[in-house]
This record gives C-alpha cells, structure tokens and sequence, in this order.
C-alpha cells in the first residue's frame, strides 16, 4: 500500500466547528488565526471524486450548513498523534472554485482533524443501498469512516454533516445493531 500522506489528495475539505456555545466561549480565548485553528475541536469531512464530478459545490453545500473550508482541490493529509489532519496547501488557503462562477475567497481553517470520508460517485441508475455496511478507510494507523454517494444526491449534503456533527446531535448508526427502544 502506498503512504497516504506523501502527496496531496485531489479532494476538497470542510469541517464543523464546536457547537456555537463552545465557539463562542473559545473564541474569546483566540488572539490569531493559527491559534485559533489549533484550539478548534472540529470534524473535517474529506470529500472526493474524479474531477469534475462536483467536490467544490459539496463542499459548498457544507459551507452553507454551517461547515468552514479547510481546502479545496489539494489537501495534505498527515499523521499528528493518533489523529489525521488535513490541511491545504499555503497558496490554496481560504481559496474554493465555484464552478461557472469563479474563485471565492473564504474564512477558512489552516487544519482540522479528519472524521470522515465522502467519495463522490457518478449516478450509475441503480439505487443506493438503504442501510449500507459501514466501511472504513485505514489511513495509516488511523481508520476513518468513508460513505459513497452520487454527485446528484439531494441529501448527501445532510446525510454527510449528521454523519459527523456532534452540534447537531446526531450519531451515525450501525445498520446491524439493533435499535434500542427509550
């Protein structure tokens, strides 16, 4: 198997930020930009794909529920202790393409501790599995979450946040276990 941290992931990457509460009460605490990121708590979600097939308008979509850019078209991804981060190259920080649009600038995160993988698929005319098998990438020592889903899927955009954002109380369950009654 190849190192995954040796060279930049075509991949955009985004990530939720503690809930508004814990940001607020942290923020106070912030002096710079590269503090900042260093304290945040946040789950970045790495979002890829073949060209073309939509990664900036996902992570777009991110943005617009609540989600920071961390990169978009290049992500370096590495080891910090038991965690992956990712993080965009320097010429590409606070920079995502909004295709028919252009360059926009945006805040932006210098890193985020990886929670998730999204891989964006064509739309091959057969329907998605509705409780699909977990499955998992191993990026190095680490093991990351990892969802397929097609470019044209109207919820991934939801489905991928939940899957992720604590703030938002929501877990991501294990098709096979049984679902307990409260």
């Amino acid at each position: 198997m190849s190192d995954p941290f040796s060279q930049p992931v075509h991949a955009s990457c985004v990530c939720f930020t503690p809930a508004p509460e814990d940001a607020a009460r942290a923020s106070a605490e912030r002096m710079t930009q590269e503090r900042r990121t260093q304290e945040l708590s946040g789950q970045a979600i790495l979002i890829r794909g073949p060209s073309g097939i939509g990664k900036s308008s996902f992570a777009l979509r991110l943005i617009g529920l609540g989600a920071v850019l961390v990169a978009d078209d290049f992500v370096s991804l590495g080891l910090e202790g038991k965690r992956v981060m990712a993080k965009a190259p320097s010429r590409l920080r606070g920079v995502i393409e909004a295709r028919g649009v252009g360059l926009l600038r945006l805040p932006y995160l210098d890193h985020a501790p990886l929670a998730l993988i999204v891989d964006l698929v064509a739309n091959t005319n057969h329907p998605a599995a509705r409780l699909p098998e977990n499955r998992y990438e191993n990026l190095g020592s680490v093991q990351i979450p990892l969802l397929s889903m097609t470019e044209d899927s109207r919820s991934a955009a939801i489905i991928a946040a939940m899957a992720r954002a604590p703030s938002m109380g929501a877990t991501l369950l294990d098709p096979s276990a049984p679902l307990g009654g409260g």
